[in-house]
């Protein structure tokens, strides 16, 4: 999988996944198949990820979501 970004100062990575199956999407909500996919989406707060997520779950409401913070720490699983 794809290593983990290079945050900056306030900044957060999001990682989708399926929720039926588990498995880990892109940022284009395809199937990870491929090493050269990128999975972590960058914002610049958890808000701006938050706002995303509601977007993402009117299209599809299957999904999982995790927001990592600087440390990689899970700041919200939703």
């Amino acid at each position: 999988m794809q290593k983990f970004p290079k945050l900056k100062n306030k900044e957060i990575a999001l990682l989708i996944a399926d929720a039926n199956t588990g498995h880990i999407l892109d940022i284009e909500l395809n199937l990870k198949i491929s090493p050269s996919q990128t999975v972590y989406k960058i914002f610049n707060s958890v808000d701006e990820a938050l706002t995303d997520i509601e977007i993402i779950k009117k299209a599809r409401n299957h999904l999982e979501f995790i927001i990592y913070g600087i440390d990689k720490e899970v700041l919200k699983a939703l």
